[in-house]
């Protein structure tokens, strides 16, 4: 169906629904009328003809990628592996230079 609008000094029209909507006075309170409507009480609010319509779903926002934890700090040296050396076995400290053992 197609509407004629009254936009304050005007009609204007006419116009399909989804055309009606785009204009940018229109309201679901704006007078319009069916086209060729033959009397003046066919002019009613919007709302009386046109059906109220949700509101254009917006698209989700993507996730943000999440940062990857760090590692926690150790405390304590790693031991590694043990190694023989001069004939007896020692541990080797990873992250440690061999003079602080």
């Amino acid at each position: 169906m197609r509407y004629w609008i009254f936009d304050g000094r005007d009609a204007q029209g006419p116009f399909t629904d989804d055309e009606l909507r785009r204009q940018p006075s229109f309201s679901l309170d704006t007078l319009i009328c069916p086209d060729g409507a033959a009397t003046a009480e066919q002019w009613k609010p919007a709302r009386q003809y046109l059906p109220a319509r949700a509101p254009e779903p917006r698209p989700e926002p993507r996730p943000q990628p999440r940062p990857e934890p760090r590692p926690e700090p150790r405390s304590e040296p790693l031991v590694a592996e043990v190694k023989p050396e001069s004939g007896r076995l020692r541990p080797e400290v990873v992250g440690e230079s061999p003079e602080a053992l």
